[in-house]
């Protein structure tokens, strides 16, 4: 722990990250900022990748505790917690389908980040860059796949005691796998829903282009140095 809190030390003092001043550095994030749509993180577009910039190793226990948070709340549907990323607005699907803010949207009221025939093509070699939420996204996986696994257990329990038998055949069981079959359906249910909503979370787009050519020279004076070099963007972000 002690080298790295010693590179850290060497990385940041109180006006700067990474050798940027912050305040360069807040402002290049702002003039570059499209707005909000819900990504798919669980079965993201195929070129996503997590960790180009700020390839840190993964805290497994990190990990774990998050996703044993997520069973009560995610908060995937805010501006404040959105997964950073980056792309060309000219390879989605809807540009103008992104929104200024979230806050208050029901996650239905979300647009989806999708991608055109060409946006496609762009990003499939590992070209579209999320440069925050690599632990959450792991988390977020490992709950999903734990709900998945419980709605199939639920699922297995339903067909068990249905077992092809007619309604006036379950009508006619005993009260105790009666209940059993509905709170299994009642259970069900209520992870199908959760299942939905929780595959997606937030993502905060920058434009790709205008971050390549607005912080030339925040840096380096002059080279071709971008928002996203060094892991510069993903400051304050797990």
């Amino acid at each position: 722990m002690a080298n790295i809190g010693a590179s850290i030390l060497e990385c940041i003092d109180e006006s700067k990250y990474f050798g940027v001043k912050l305040e360069d550095l807040l402002r290049q994030r702002k003039i570059t900022s499209l707005g909000y749509m819900k990504m798919n993180i669980v079965q993201p577009p195929k070129g996503a990748i997590w960790g180009k910039f700020n390839d840190r190793a993964i805290n497994e226990r990190w990990v774990g505790q998050l996703a044993d948070t997520f069973i009560t709340s995610t908060k995937n549907y805010v501006d404040k917690h959105a997964m950073d990323i980056v792309l060309d607005p000219e390879w989605l699907e809807d540009p103008e389908g992104i929104h200024p803010t979230i806050d208050g949207f029901a996650p239905e009221q979300i647009n989806e980040l999708k991608f055109s025939k060409k946006g496609a093509e762009e990003i499939k070699n590992k070209n579209l860059w999320i440069l925050s939420g690599n632990h959450r996204r792991l988390a977020l996986v490992r709950h999903v796949e734990r709900m998945e696994k419980e709605l199939k257990d639920q699922r297995d329990t339903i067909d068990d005691i249905k077992g092809g038998k007619t309604e006036v055949e379950l009508h006619a069981l005993p009260e105790a796998p009666k209940e059993r079959l509905r709170k299994a359906q009642e259970i069900a249910v209520v992870l199908e829903a959760m299942i939905k909503l929780r595959t997606y979370w937030t993502v905060h787009i920058y434009d790709r282009g205008a971050c390549l050519r607005r912080v030339r020279g925040v840096r380096t004076g002059g080279s071709d140095r971008s928002l996203t070099g060094g892991g510069v963007v993903d400051f304050q972000r797990r």
